[in-house]
């Protein structure tokens, strides 16, 4: 799945940066645009962040089914 979780309002160039750095250390990162002042954006952030995980998830237990004889 994700590592780590990157949330910006509006600053994508330095969300970007940060990303790059992270990565070296084969890390693997999600960014999500969200404004934390917002109770809605806030709860579509945090869907976004589940589905993610879930869709990794799915892809490792289909790698896995695939796998097995």
């Amino acid at each position: 799945g994700t590592d780590l979780v990157i949330s910006y309002k509006s600053s994508e160039k330095e969300a970007a940066d940060i990303v790059e750095k992270v990565k070296q250390y084969g890390n693997k990162v999600l960014v999500v645009q969200a404004d934390v002042t917002d109770r809605k954006s806030v709860e579509e952030t945090v869907e976004k962040i589940k589905n993610a995980q879930k869709n990794e998830g799915q892809k490792i237990k289909e790698s896995i089914q695939e796998k097995v004889w």
